[in-house]
């Protein structure tokens, strides 16, 4: 209703259409090449679900929905130089400036792996702690889940910059469609045999198996386009810092077994009896030493 509001305002803004000049079919056709990948993309997430719940459990199509989930709000960050960088290599391309767009195209490469990289070598490290901490206690098979999928982080980063950002912008639709719908395809059939031997966990596999293959094959088309090593150069720079987030937490397993958050006194404890006690007796300290806390306050004053 609020939007039907605002129409009689349009008049002033916009022209009245003329029907006989509309080409409608015109555009059909590359919407519906826009609109294929869309669908592959929805039809193999909801499958993966379908198919653990048909194959295994109810209870492993939800660890691996909890773990998906989790993945998704870190890519939410890795892709979003994606919508800012669309417009402007078509905007480059349009006015045939081919070496800007590779430049803008490298950069957005080398800024995609330096967030992505750390991010997954750190939920790699910290999912064992981090799967109880999240989710609860009753979730604590998503761990594994979540040290699995965590390279699937690169991987979409990578395939949004050359999918989203080099391949639509330059017109390469029909490359883009394929790459998805490959990954669509390699996923469901790597689906089946996978669950039925791991279970969940396989179908965790099925899916970084899949974008593996969705990445490949768009390095494989941009191959001549594009010169790799400009795109991975601070690769393994980005590995390494990466890496230092995992071995710290792997020497000090006391932080890094989620058991201590399981123990029975821990998960027992309740602590809303003890409030009261506790805040009289933080109460009674300072009404009894009004002074030592402004003699220190004042110290720490610069004169």
């Amino acid at each position: 209703m609020v939007a039907l509001t605002l129409w009689p305002y349009l008049k002033h803004a916009v022209d009245r259409p003329r029907w006989s000049q509309l080409r409608i079919f015109r555009h059909l056709r590359p919407s519906v090449a826009l609109f294929i990948p869309q669908i592959a993309t929805t039809v193999y997430l909801a499958l993966n679900k379908t198919m653990l719940w048909q194959l295994d459990s109810v209870k492993a199509a939800g660890f691996y929905d909890y773990s998906n989930k989790l993945i998704k709000l870190v890519l939410a960050l890795v892709t979003a130089t994606g919508t800012v960088m669309l417009p402007h290599i078509a905007n480059l391309y349009m006015k045939h400036q081919l070496e800007k767009v590779k430049d803008y195209l490298y950069v957005s490469f080398d800024i995609v792996l330096c967030i992505a990289v750390p991010m997954a070598f750190g939920i790699a490290g910290v999912a064992t702690t981090l799967a109880t901490l999240f989710f609860g206690r009753a979730f604590t098979s998503v761990d594994i889940l979540l040290m699995i999928e965590a390279p699937i982080v690169i991987l979409i980063g990578m395939s949004n910059v050359l999918g989203q950002q080099y391949l639509l912008p330059t017109k390469q639709t029909k490359a883009f469609t394929i790459s998805v719908t490959l990954g669509t395809i390699v996923n469901i059939l790597f689906n089946v045999p996978l669950i039925i031997l791991l279970g969940v966990r396989g179908a965790m596999l099925a899916t970084l198996i899949s974008e593996c293959f969705v990445t490949g094959y768009q390095l494989f088309v941009t191959r001549h386009q594009l010169t790799f090593k400009p795109l991975i150069w601070g690769l393994s720079k980005y590995f390494l810092a990466g890496g230092n987030h995992v071995w710290p937490r792997r020497l000090l397993p006391q932080y890094n077994d989620a058991r201590l958050l399981q123990s029975p006194t821990a998960s027992n404890w309740d602590w809303r009896p003890h409030l009261p006690s506790t805040i009289n007796s933080l109460t009674a300290t300072n009404l009894a030493h009004p002074r030592t806390d402004q003699s220190q306050s004042k110290k720490l004053i610069p004169i």
